[in-house]
């Protein structure tokens, strides 16, 4: 398990169980006027997009989570339920891992948040990897995310110790290997409440 992966266990942790988290005072009611007239992408260019950006940015920056305080957070979707729930997703990134959150908001106030997709850099002498890939369906509130393990063919393998080490000559990269696929499909409520559910295939 990477450093970072932990520490994001402990983030959300914190989220589920602890204090709501604090946020700027004079941030809520712009948080809440944006919330009430923009709707879309926030791909989309224009100064609404970018005050939307802003107040999301400092929204989470700002925000008693660990993990996001005072970092570099890359807002990528954005989208308004009703006139007081609304969510978005937005990117981490460090020198190992690229990881997606989704964050779901109330006006001014953070309501949860949920990593929707990690992907680190691959230790090829390892016989396996762990990755996820993330899937937004705007229309619908829909976020799928793809829990992807890869894992090398047993014949490249041997056990020592009771752990599966790779044969001479052979890694990750140049041994044939198996895919393994399960989903977790997650819909947001117009109460503000992110509904998860696994599944082993899309549907």
């Amino acid at each position: 398990m990477s450093t970072l992966k932990f520490i994001m266990i402990l983030c959300f942790i914190t989220v589920a169980c602890g204090d709501p988290p604090i946020v700027d005072p004079s941030m809520t009611s712009n948080a809440s006027d944006t919330t009430k007239s923009f709707e879309t992408d926030i791909s989309d260019n224009g100064s609404k997009t970018d005050s939307v950006k802003k107040t999301l940015l400092d929204l989470y920056t700002l925000s008693k989570d660990t993990l996001l305080r005072n970092s570099n957070i890359e807002i990528e979707n954005f989208k308004a339920i009703n006139d007081s729930i609304s969510y978005c997703t937005f990117v981490l990134t460090d020198l190992i891992c690229l990881v997606k959150f989704i964050g779901l908001q109330n006006k001014g106030s953070v309501l949860s948040i949920k990593m929707i997709e990690e992907n680190c850099d691959a230790d090829f002498s390892i016989p396996y990897y762990e990755y996820s890939k993330s899937e937004w369906d705007s229309q619908h509130n829909v976020i799928i995310t793809s829990e992807i393990t890869e894992r090398a063919n047993k014949k490249y393998l041997f056990t020592e110790n009771g752990f599966e080490h790779f044969k001479d000559g052979y890694t990750l990269e140049n041994s044939e290997s198996v895919l393994d696929t399960s989903y977790i499909i997650r819909s947001i409520s117009p109460t503000g409440v992110i509904n998860e559910r696994k599944s082993k295939s899309r549907d």
